[in-house]
């Protein structure tokens, strides 16, 4: 077995750029115990007996090792380290966002030549030690990515494959689906995702938004204007989900516990329709409202913010079919193409809000969002060039290895807008994600 352990500095001049230098070069590694991330979590004390956990926070990991030269070249090695420790320190001190240093790893006992492992650097130190022995310490970031690789994907009606075509809606007809299934990534611990999202609809109204919300599992979250009990007046219509839409001044959804099994947590409520004056959303049992929200309609999207589901909490086996009322405050009739009902599974992360400042993206162009390096703006791709003219809102939204809580059918739900606001309800583009795995401790 034979640990080889390098610095790496990438900088984005033209393409991404990776320069290796050996930390060893002329030397012996040794005393060097790959560790792992500290964990601090805040716990809170029950009423009568225990306590449990409530959050947790992951430290930057420490590591030292020793080099032994039988040469002369140790000071040279010394201020070699020292330097690239320093610019590891400064570059992650700056706003520069093309730069940095990696730690790299590769166990000749366990990997293939070119199976390499890296760890963000940000700073260590070098001491000499009897004559010809280095004392290194470093700095690095809590876990070692791999390559980056895609991440197949698939809707409802799909295999799984290297990219997908989502749908604005998700309707009887199989091929429209607003619900993107993501294959279950390599690695031990959660891992940012890049998102691009190509923009193949036919249409003189640019895309100008993207919501995208992850969910633990597989998810339906649409609910169509002719579900509504009693059911609505329905007119036909070609470009509105299940080809028809709903009009009047109420509108009210039974959804049984077999269908919405899964809806445990916090949900963005999106209304698609063109609502006059106010209008309130209602989610609880039978008769009984124990959420409610009120907002000035519009058309295209309407946001009528966040509501826990199921009202009141999870109760098992077998929960009491729950209701959403929509009811409009005049006669005025209003018209619901569908409801789409956004997981969010944390207010801080796990959702994506993408909105252009004034550009919008023609047919044809890229919308690319890279979550692993949150200080990067999301980009616009037009051609072969790129334009930082993208606002983004939350994030990261971080795709979980097997072995967590329902990782084997995580979800991607997206809801789309153009420039003038409106949702059309057959709107698409073709999606792809890219993750790299990450592991806690060296695999």
């Amino acid at each position: 077995m034979s640990y080889q352990l390098s610095i790496g500095r990438r900088e984005w001049a033209s393409g991404v750029t990776l320069t290796v230098q050996s930390i060893a070069p002329n030397g012996t590694l040794y005393e060097y115990f790959p560790g792992g991330p500290p964990v601090s979590v805040t716990w809170t004390q029950g009423e009568t007996v225990g306590s449990w956990p409530v959050a947790h926070r992951v430290g930057n990991v420490v590591e030292s090792c020793k080099i032994n030269f039988y040469g002369d070249n140790v000071m040279t090695a010394l201020r070699t380290l020292n330097q690239a420790f320093m610019a590891a320190r400064q570059w992650a001190e700056s706003s520069r966002k093309d730069l940095e240093y990696v730690l790299r790893f590769r166990d000749s006992a366990r990997h293939g030549v070119n199976e390499w492992y890296e760890s963000r650097l940000y700073g260590g130190q070098v001491t000499l030690e009897r004559g010809h022995v280095l004392n290194v310490t470093w700095e690095r970031a809590p876990y070692w990515e791999g390559d980056e690789a895609i991440v197949q994907v698939k809707r409802r009606d799909t295999a799984f494959a290297d990219y997908a075509q989502i749908t604005n809606c998700e309707d009887t007809n199989p091929a429209r689906s607003n619900v993107l299934r993501l294959q279950t990534p390599s690695g031990d611990v959660p891992t940012p995702i890049r998102i691009r999202i190509n923009n193949d609809y036919s249409s003189e109204r640019r895309l100008k938004s993207v919501r995208m919300h992850w969910f633990p599992e597989g998810i339906a979250t649409t609910l169509e204007a002719d579900q509504a009990v009693p059911t609505p007046f329905l007119a036909p219509n070609e470009a509105a989900s299940n080809g028809n839409v709903g009009s009047g001044t109420s509108f009210t959804w039974s959804v049984e516990h077999s269908t919405m099994r899964n809806y445990t947590g916090w949900f963005r409520v999106l209304v698609n329709g063109v609502l006059y004056d106010d209008w309130t959303v209602g989610i609880g049992y039978e008769l009984r409202k124990e959420q409610e929200r009120t907002i000035t309609g519009s058309a295209g999207w309407n946001d009528f913010g966040l509501f826990y589901f199921p009202p009141r909490g999870y109760m098992p086996p077998v929960r009491y079919p729950v209701k959403i009322w929509l009811d409009g405050d005049s006669e005025r009739n209003g018209t619901v193409d569908y409801v789409v009902l956004l997981p969010v599974y944390n207010e801080m992360a796990q959702w994506r809000y993408l909105d252009f400042s004034g550009f919008n993206a023609v047919e044809g162009a890229c919308i690319e969002d890279d979550m692993r390096r949150m200080d990067s703006p999301a980009l616009y791709q037009y051609g072969d060039q790129n334009l930082p003219v993208i606002n983004a809102y939350g994030g990261p939204i971080e795709l979980w290895p097997a072995g967590l809580p329902g990782s084997g059918y995580q979800s991607l739900v997206f809801a789309l807008a153009n420039d003038r606001d409106y949702a059309e309800a057959l709107r698409t583009a073709q999606v792809q994600v890219f993750a790299r795995p990450r592991y806690a401790n060296l695999p």
